[in-house]
């Protein structure tokens, strides 16, 4: 049975209304939720597989040397939406700064039909990010998913190296930060500026937008 604490949802509420993104403690915790997320040994991810929104199948492993941030959410989770609203935002952030390795894969486990789930998605202005879903609950079993929302953080290699099961503030500067180091070590690079607090300004040159959500790379082969 899944289950959403009402406090939580109050608390989580509150935070999202204060946006006190740059305040020392705030940071604080983000880095301290990152570090218990993150798994001592990364675990490969089993071969899962969706169904989008016009019913054709999408492997997991098409999105292999990316860095995948996968929640999975529900229509009935007040937290999952807020969930799914920061995550629009760190994916505008991420575009603008011509981030393209990290992908952004929101997984629906509603009872609701695709298109209801779909009209939902349209009235809180979501369509922008993907929408998957989990199709009779197969990789909700596989991955024992027992709250909502959980989120996954899974690397260019296709293991899963972080998982969190509260709702995170995915929109603040230091979120991106946190992301940005994961990527880094795979890629052998510093990580990008955030305009998160102690970054320099980027003074790179803009290259062509790339829209997140809809380029997975091709079928691996395994």
């Amino acid at each position: 049975m899944l289950i959403i604490s009402a406090t939580t949802i109050a608390k989580t509420a509150i935070a999202e209304d204060y946006r006190d993104y740059a305040r020392k403690g705030f940071i604080e915790q983000i880095e301290k939720d990152f570090a218990k997320a993150q798994l001592a040994h990364p675990i490969k991810m089993p071969p899962l597989s969706f169904l989008d929104v016009a019913g054709k199948p999408v492997e997991l492993k098409q999105y292999r040397k990316k860095l995948v941030i996968m929640p999975f959410w529900a229509t009935w989770c007040m937290n999952c939406m807020l969930e799914l609203k920061g995550m629009l935002e760190l994916m505008a952030s991420l575009e603008d700064d011509d981030i393209t390795q990290i992908v952004i894969l929101p997984i629906s486990t509603d009872f609701k039909t695709p298109q209801e789930v779909e009209e939902i998605y349209v009235e809180q202005q979501l369509s922008k990010l993907p929408l998957m879903f989990d199709h009779n609950k197969k990789a909700t079993g596989a991955l024992d998913i027992h709250s909502l929302p959980t989120t996954y953080i899974i690397d260019e290699k296709g293991y899963q190296i972080a998982k969190f099961t509260k709702h995170m503030p995915w929109p603040a500067p230091a979120t991106k930060a946190q992301l940005l180091k994961l990527l880094a070590p795979a890629q052998g690079n510093s990580p990008p500026n955030t305009g998160a607090p102690g970054d320099p300004a980027s003074s790179s040159h803009k290259s062509e937008k790339f829209m997140l959500w809809n380029t997975p790379n091709p079928p691996a082969k395994e």
